[in-house]
């Protein structure tokens, strides 16, 4: 049996009736006198509706047909709350739910606006927040990627606008016309998988506390994916780097095809494994056949920008390589922006659908590229490569892809010149009535203006007052006692104006004040090691290929000097030894047994607290006053009197009692 709720009780009955019989209906009560039964039933008005609009255009609003409950925020505030939300998440700083009801409600407390909020909470209700989201269809709630500190300081204007002027002057000529065409414009990346894969959301029992899934381990080695693609969506075959010494051929079946495998002992890529990647490349590519140069993007990683067996076999090939930015790739390389995270979702999709075809088994490496091939196959399309070229603004080409609030983040850690500074500051203070406009602007549209009535007239300042006179307005310490009624006027008016300056206080609060702003000068602009800023470099340059083998050959230097040292160290220590060992070889030692044994004497320190027994006469070493030697069986570690074993008191080398002789 179904339940009628209030809510579909009154569905579909409310707002029959329109805005201009509402406004007709509220003039004939109060200009002809006209009843409210009577005007509500010729006019088809729900009489509670009248009565409340009745009172409303009395108190000097108008006549607006509003259905629901009233809103807490105009419209203004509200657009303004929505843009500061946009703002802060372009800085990357976005605000949670929770973070903007609790700013709502202490704006509204800030500025006296009545609400129906939890006073306990402090926050706006969930009722407030659905239907804020209802009416701003620009927002939604989405859950954001980690950006390292670093990548949002370097993605900023100057790195980005020297790529792209490098990038145009690389691909189009000046005159016009393209040197490089889209099919030969390739991205080459890496990227890391494991055995052990993220899990995605599953359906569950609702109010359940714990929803598992399950995987191969807790943590698993990674292997590393080499990638390639063209601009045209012309595929590389991939390459894998397990994390082992030696590779075995089956780690690489049921692969993609064309595929090629190799390893290392991390799985990590090196200046090695990249020049084998490299031959891979010029082997499906052939850039030597093709009578434009095929332009490799690149980021600055060690095994591309620091190897110079690659750089020289690519001028060789006609093939120029191209370096992102540093910290940029995650913006202007193709193969991060558009495929690897497409990619990846289907490779954790695979190794679940494994561990449940196969139960009671792990996922292992020899798995690993099978999966990964049903991944790649899934997401390596045309489709994937154009739009990851199109979004990065190189093909087609397109240096305005990026606008001012993709920069924001970087921003936030720009520190402006102090000239600037102070011409800036200096213009703040020219026009006074431009501020008072400004502060004007943000009072609510329906609320009274207090901003007339008030005295603009600046206060006198502790500089600017005379001995004998008092900052507390204008009034002096020893001036004669006002009579009650002066007092009492003095007293209103300074009510007054502590009302009307809180007023002010009230209407010139904003959003931004209730969030925490960022302190530039305390943003670190660098990690802890002090790395050069790399930009935008076309390693096949020869500038370029000079620098880095003046830097090979300085290294090479270094390390001769410092072997050098090391060799020399070595041969004074080795020296020393063996005049050590000759001077001992003149002087030869005691033969010492494996076993040396004990004389004890005895001591004032140790004679009244060691209870040693003799083992033949049973004599506690604390009790013995005689002051005669004792000594120690090498093989049964029991103490005797040089006496009772039948031994002068001289030291003896070797000692074993007699019970250890028989």
């Amino acid at each position: 049996m179904s339940v009628q709720t209030h809510s579909s009780r009154y569905q579909g009955k409310r707002g029959l009736w329109d805005e201009v019989k509402l406004k007709k209906a509220v003039n004939a009560v109060l200009a002809y006198g006209m009843s409210k039964k009577r005007a509500a039933r010729e006019y088809g008005i729900p009489r509670p509706t009248l009565i409340r609009h009745i009172a409303i255009a009395q108190q000097g609003e108008g006549v607006q047909k509003r259905l629901g409950r009233p809103q807490v925020l105009n419209e203004s505030e509200e657009m303004e709350l929505s843009t500061l939300i946009q703002d802060m998440e372009s800085r990357l700083f976005g605000l949670t739910e929770a973070d903007v009801k609790k700013i709502v409600y202490s704006y509204c407390c800030k500025r006296n606006i009545k609400h129906p909020f939890n006073e306990k909470d402090k926050a706006a209700g969930r009722v407030w927040m659905k239907g804020f989201m209802t009416r701003h269809r620009e927002l939604s709630l989405r859950k954001p990627q980690a950006v390292s500190i670093q990548r949002a300081i370097g993605f900023n204007v100057d790195k980005v606008n020297k790529f792209y002027d490098l990038l145009e002057e690389t691909v189009y000529k000046p005159e016009g016309g393209r040197k490089i065409p889209a099919a030969n414009i390739y991205n080459v990346d890496e990227t890391g998988f494991t055995v052990v894969q993220k899990p995605g959301r599953v359906l569950a029992a609702k109010g359940k506390k714990y929803v598992g899934s399950l995987t191969s381990a807790e943590k698993g080695r990674t292997i590393t994916a080499v990638c390639c693609t063209s601009a045209t969506g012309n595929y590389v075959p991939p390459m894998l780097v397990f994390p082992r010494v030696r590779m075995v051929a089956r780690l690489m079946d049921h692969c993609v095809p064309g595929a090629v495998g190799t390893c290392t002992k991390t799985g990590w890529i090196n200046d090695k494994i990249f020049g084998e990647w490299f031959t891979h490349f010029l082997k499906n590519v052939q850039p030597q056949t093709k009578q434009e140069p095929v332009l490799l993007l690149l980021d600055g990683h060690s095994s591309h920008t620091r190897n110079l067996e690659v750089i020289e076999r690519a001028r060789e090939n006609n093939v120029i390589l191209l370096c992102l930015p540093s910290h940029t790739s995650h913006r202007l390389q193709p193969l991060d922006v558009a495929l690897f995270r497409s990619m990846k979702a289907k490779y954790n999709d695979a190794v679940r659908l494994w561990l449940r075809d196969h139960i009671g088994r792990k996922v292992g490496e020899e798995q690993v590229a099978e999966l990964f091939g049903i991944a790649y196959q899934d997401a390596a399309s045309v489709k994937n490569a154009v739009s990851g070229f199109r979004k990065a603004g190189i093909e087609p080409f397109d240096r305005h892809i990026y606008s001012e609030a993709d920069y924001a983040a970087a921003l936030m850690t720009h520190k402006p010149d102090p000239s600037e500074a102070t011409a800036a500051t200096a213009d703040e203070n020219v026009n006074v009535d431009d501020v008072n406009e400004a502060n004007a602007s943000s009072v609510r549209s329906d609320e009274p203006s207090v901003l007339n009535d008030i005295n603009t007239e600046p206060l006198p300042t502790a500089s600017s007052q005379k001995d004998g006179e008092s900052d507390d307005f204008g009034v002096s310490g020893d001036a004669p006692d006002l009579n009650p009624a002066d007092k009492e006027h003095n007293n209103s008016s300074i009510r007054e104006n502590d009302a009307d300056s809180n007023n002010v206080k009230a209407a010139s609060v904003s959003f931004q004040e209730f969030v925490s702003s960022v302190k530039t000068d305390l943003l670190p602009t660098t990690s802890g090691r002090k790395r050069k800023v790399a930009h935008a470099e076309l390693l096949t340059a020869s500038p370029y290929k000079r620098n880095l083998e003046a830097s090979r050959a300085e290294i090479e230097k270094r390390e001769q000097k410092s072997h050098a040292r090391t060799h020399r160290s070595k041969k004074r220590i080795s020296y020393a030894k063996d005049k050590e060992e000759k001077q001992c070889e003149e002087k030869p030692k005691k033969r010492q047994n494996k076993k040396q044994q004990t004389v004890r004497r005895r001591g004032k320190s140790s004679a009244s607290n060691d209870d040693t027994p003799c083992s033949t006469c049973g004599q506690r070493f604390c009790d013995d006053s005689s002051g005669s030697e004792w000594i120690q069986c090498q093989q049964c570690e029991r103490w005797f009197h040089n006496a009772c074993q039948g031994l002068p008191d001289t030291p003896q080398r070797t000692f074993l009692c007699i019970e250890c002789c028989d």
